[in-house]
C-alpha cells in the first residue's frame, strides 16, 4: 500500500475521532450542551437548549438591576454562553452587555430562578424591564452599568421527587474597566 493510500484511508477515520474528541472536552471542560456537541448523548439527555436560560444582573451607582431581556443584536452571544457556558463566551456577552446604552423602565417584577434546590419564583429587589433602546423611564437618560453578573441555568427535572429546578451551570462577574 503506498503512502497516499494510506493517508486516504486514514483521513476520514482521524477526522471523526478528532471531532470527536474535541466534542468529549468541551462537553466536560465547558459544559457544552449535549444537542449541541452531537452524537448519541443528545438522545439520552433533556439538556436541550430550550431548558437552558441566562440572566444578567447589573449594578450602576450602588443600585442593583435585574435586566429581564437582552438586546436583539445580542442574540449570537447569548446562543453561545447558554449553549457552552465557558469563560470566554461569557465574558464575550457580559462586554457586549456593559458596551450598551440601556434605556430603563419600570415594570412588575419577572420570576427569578432560585438557587435553591427546588424551582420557586420570587420577586428580585429592584427590577426594570428594559425595553432596548427606545428611550423613556427613568428620566429617559441611557445607563451604563459599572458591572454585571451573567449567569447561565439549566433546569433539570428529578424524577424520584417530581420536581424541576433551575441550576445554576456557570456565572461570571464582569466589572467595567476605566477604558471602557
Amino acid at each position: 500500500m503506498t503512502l497516499s493510500k494510506l493517508v486516504a484511508t486514514l483521513f476520514v477515520p482521524v477526522i471523526a475521532l478528532t471531532v470527536f474528541a474535541n466534542q468529549l472536552y468541551r462537553q466536560a471542560a465547558h459544559d457544552l450542551s449535549a444537542w449541541k456537541g452531537g452524537g448519541m448523548g443528545m438522545f439520552a439527555s433533556a439538556d436541550a437548549p430550550a431548558y437552558r436560560f441566562a440572566r444578567a444582573i447589573a449594578q450602576t451607582g450602588g443600585q442593583t438591576i435585574h435586566l429581564d431581556c437582552f438586546a436583539p443584536d445580542l442574540d449570537d452571544l447569548l446562543t453561545s454562553a447558554t449553549h457552552e457556558p465557558s469563560k470566554q463566551n461569557l465574558s464575550e456577552l457580559a462586554r457586549a452587555v456593559l458596551a450598551k446604552a440601556w434605556y430603563l423602565h419600570e415594570a412588575a417584577a419577572a420570576p427569578a430562578p432560585s438557587p435553591a434546590a427546588a424551582m420557586r419564583f420570587q420577586r428580585p429587589p429592584a427590577v426594570r424591564y428594559c425595553p432596548y433602546p427606545r428611550a423613556g423611564g427613568l428620566g429617559d437618560q441611557p445607563v451604563r452599568f459599572d458591572s454585571v453578573r451573567i449567569a447561565v441555568y439549566k433546569l433539570t427535572y428529578d424524577r424520584a421527587t417530581n420536581t424541576l429546578s433551575a441550576e445554576e451551570a456557570a456565572a461570571l462577574d464582569h466589572v467595567r474597566l476605566s477604558s471602557q
